[in-house]
């Protein structure tokens, strides 16, 4: 394990991870969004939100248009939540990250959308990307630089949604 410190853009260290501390996962999940934005946006990928777990509990961090939603699951820990919580047409990407201490800095101007404070609650600095399929797209080409600058230590599909399931369900 590097034991150096990491040096990032604007003079920010982050200290070297305690060799101890265990992995975190993160569940980014893709959707539909009942908002006017989403005419615009491909299908599926008109909004994304979290879902992450401790010991005890599911917990789930939603950017909605007005305000953030962060709310406990009423599922236990060992539940399966992705198959319960999640919709068919639902696209989920399991984030693994080694241990890290994120400095991110939230930005003091531009277009806070649910994709921006994703990016902040996952401490994704190194993703530039304005919609959720950009966001998608991006994290399925990181490079293993990018990967290890990020402190990721896997990016994987774990459900594909099918926009064919939303299309019959709103006819």
């Amino acid at each position: 394990m590097n034991n150096l410190p990491l040096y990032l853009p604007g003079g920010l260290i982050v200290p070297p991870p305690l060799p101890d501390e265990p992995l975190t996962e993160y569940w980014l999940v893709f959707s539909d969004s009942t908002q006017w934005i989403s005419a615009f946006l491909k299908p599926g990928f008109s909004h994304c939100y979290v879902l992450t777990r401790d010991a005890y509990n599911w917990m789930v961090i939603n950017p909605e248009l007005l305000y953030l939603r962060a709310e406990i699951a009423p599922i236990p820990a060992n539940e399966d939540l992705i198959s319960i919580w999640c919709q068919p047409y639902e696209t989920v990407v399991k984030l693994t990250f080694k241990p890290r201490h994120t400095m991110m800095r939230f930005g003091i101007c531009g277009m806070y959308s649910c994709v921006t404070i994703v990016r902040y609650v996952l401490g994704l600095q190194g993703i530039k990307a304005l919609t959720p399929y950009r966001l998608y797209k991006k994290l399925l080409t990181l490079s293993d630089k990018d990967l290890q600058s990020m402190r990721l230590a896997n990016v994987e599909v774990v459900k594909q949604g099918s926009y064919q399931c939303l299309k019959s369900e709103t006819q």
